[in-house]
């Protein structure tokens, strides 16, 4: 994680390169952290945020928020596909909030609630876990049955129980780890450094970041949700002078992985190289870096890099859910730069002010407030909104975002959210060394990790509504499983790297589709109605009973063409022999949702 230019100078201390990160051990003393009202009372905007009043703006183990019992150096945060858990990485461990309607949230009784290294088991009453010392980045699976958590040299590898709760897989199957006692993996740090995490939309693969070993990381995910590390070239990214991995000289001080929702881009901001790097991804998963110039964009074209504007220190990547547009936070340039995504997965800077926001128009930019060590953004699920967050101002950043992806700061006070009183700001509390954001699947909540306040934030968010109204409904198409009849998976995941069936489908718009399963079973017609088979009716006409499956599973649709690999596992359980359907249903960004399409399959006896 990043928490900032003024936090990134401690990590730099003593070092004999300039810009380059070192390792350090910090303790935050936390005193006197008064949760206050919230500055403000106008009434919201679209897409305005507004920290929960009190002590209910905030959760924390040393601060007056409401309590949690092992959040100490809060870095990352991690909501679940469903909307229903909140994960939040904690120094040497990870915390477990169940998640309410209005946004709030409650912390698990322990030891669910939290786990923890278990030297540290009995003075915080969490659950035991292994290679979680400095956890930083942190990511859910699609399909809802994993967590995994980046640490110092490793990936720890947890299945997620249905009351939302985690455990660690047992024996080598539970980290990837330069370590013993774990599955073998390389390039990978140990120290301060982190890492940041991303999971492919087809939920195949996993990425990791590594500023400290200037590192990109690939992992394929099987039907149980463990990872292995690809072998040489397919395995990880670094640059001249390493043996083991694929070279790419723009990953000095690797610090986000992005991936494009169609599957076939990935993008990592570099802060040392200043620079965006561009991978193109085919169907099997493997990376190859474009070829030069286009193989990244760079402040001034640095190293071969095609130009770009407001890269100093790149921090942070996000890309939009309709794949078109790409944003990348310069911490260096206190700036957002905003790019246009080819089909084939190049960029493209935006010309003049469209191109990027920043704290000054030194490089041609839109100003905006507040910007001073901008490093990561967001997206809200609705597209109507961007938000940011800043290390040297300490602030939460709102902007209204277009249809075609431009981003303009919200007026006044809406525009941003800062810890001390600020002109033309909100003001916040427990705003100390901002780590991580992320926005709840129905848009209506954002969380933010606070570092030095060892604390999760929590602000209500106003839906936008889209500058034209989208009425038009998603539209799906060809859905099918390829095989039709096959064995379900006796245990693992609903959706799968490979094996089992490969489910196939066209979305006319990226969307949210749910996935739900019908069973078909034999009965009796009486009257208008089917039955189960009895003696009083069995002489009755033959007819299907349709019965819905317990449990659900949730894809991420690109526009086009989608594909994904089913288990034949549904809510932690494998479907019993028998005929069954497939029904999906898609939602867009504005609410509209298609009608249920559906497929036929068998499972098979084992």
């Amino acid at each position: 994680m990043w928490a900032g230019r003024g936090y990134v100078e401690l990590m730099r201390a003593g070092d004999s390169v300039p810009r380059r990160l070192v390792a350090f051990t910090l303790t935050v003393v936390a005193s006197a952290l008064v949760c206050g009202p919230v500055v403000g009372t106008a009434a919201a905007e679209d897409g305005q945020i507004t920290q929960k009043p009190g002590s209910n703006g905030c959760y924390s183990s040393v601060s007056d928020c409401l309590p949690a019992p092992s959040l100490p150096n809060a870095a990352n945060v991690e909501v679940s596909p469903d909307g229903s858990r909140l994960y939040a990485t904690a120094g040497d461990g990870l915390m477990v909030f169940d998640r309410s309607s209005d946004g709030s949230l409650l912390a698990k009784p322990l030891p669910a609630g939290c786990v923890v290294l278990e030297s540290q088991t009995v003075a915080t009453g969490c659950a035991p876990a292994r290679m979680v010392s400095n956890t930083r980045g942190l990511v859910a699976s699609g399909d809802g049955e994993n967590l995994y958590a980046a640490s110092d040299s490793s990936i720890a590898v947890f299945d997620i129980s249905e009351d939302g709760s985690i455990t660690q897989k047992a024996g080598n199957p539970g980290c990837v780890s330069t370590l013993s006692g774990c599955t073998p993996g390389e390039a990978m740090s140990s120290g301060f450094g982190g890492g940041q995490l991303a999971i492919s939309p087809d939920g195949s693969q996993v990425f990791r970041t590594d500023p400290i070993a200037d590192s990109l990381t690939i992992f394929d995910r099987d039907n149980t949700g463990a990872l292995t590390q690809g072998i040489g070239d397919s395995g990880c990214f670094q640059p001249v002078g390493t043996l083991t991995c694929t070279f790419s000289n723009h990953l000095d001080g690797a610090a986000e992985v992005a991936i494009s929702p169609d599957g076939r881009s990935v993008y990592v901001a570099s802060v040392e190289s200043d620079a965006i790097a561009i991978f193109d991804r085919d169907s099997s998963g493997t990376l190859i870096q474009k070829a030069l110039p286009a193989g990244c964009v760079s402040a001034a074209g640095a190293g071969g890099c095609t130009a770009g504007r407001g890269l100093d220190g790149a921090a942070g990547v996000t890309v939009s859910a309709d794949g078109e547009t790409v944003y990348v936070s310069g911490r260096e340039s206190d700036a957002i730069a905003i790019f246009d995504r080819s089909p084939n997965g190049l960029l493209t800077q935006r010309e003049g002010t469209a191109g990027c926001v920043a704290a000054t128009a030194a490089e041609g930019c839109a100003q905006a407030r507040a910007m001073d060590g901008t490093y990561r953004t967001r997206i809200s699920p609705d597209g109507g909104s961007l938000y940011g967050i800043t290390g040297n101002a300490q602030a939460i950043l709102t902007f209204d975002r277009s249809a075609d992806g431009s981003i303009t700061q919200k007026p006044g006070s809406s525009g941003c959210v800062t810890k001390d009183p600020q002109a033309d700001c909100v003001t916040g509390h427990e705003l100390y060394g901002l780590g991580d954001l992320t926005l709840s699947p129905d848009g209506n909540s954002l969380y933010v990790a606070s570092v030095f306040a060892s604390a999760v934030l929590v602000f209500d968010r106003e839906p936008r509504t889209p500058d034209t109204q989208d009425t038009q409904a998603p539209v799906m198409t060809s859905l099918k499983l390829t095989p039709a009849r096959f064995k379900s998976a006796k245990k693992g995941p609903s959706v799968a790297a490979s094996g089992r069936s490969r489910v196939s489908f066209n979305s006319s718009e990226a969307a949210t589709v749910m996935f739900t399963v019908e069973r078909l079973l034999p009965g009796r017609k009486v009257g208008k109605r089917c039955l189960k088979p009895t003696r009083a009716n069995r002489k009755k006409k033959p007819c299907t009973r349709i019965t819905r499956v317990r449990g659900s599973f949730i894809r991420e649709a690109a526009a086009g063409d989608n594909f994904f690999r089913f288990t034949g596992r549904v809510g932690g359980r494998s479907l019993k022999p028998g005929r069954y359907r497939l029904a999906a249903q898609a939602t867009d960004p504005a609410g509209n949702s298609s009608g249920k399409v559906r497929s036929s399959f068998t499972i098979k006896r084992g």
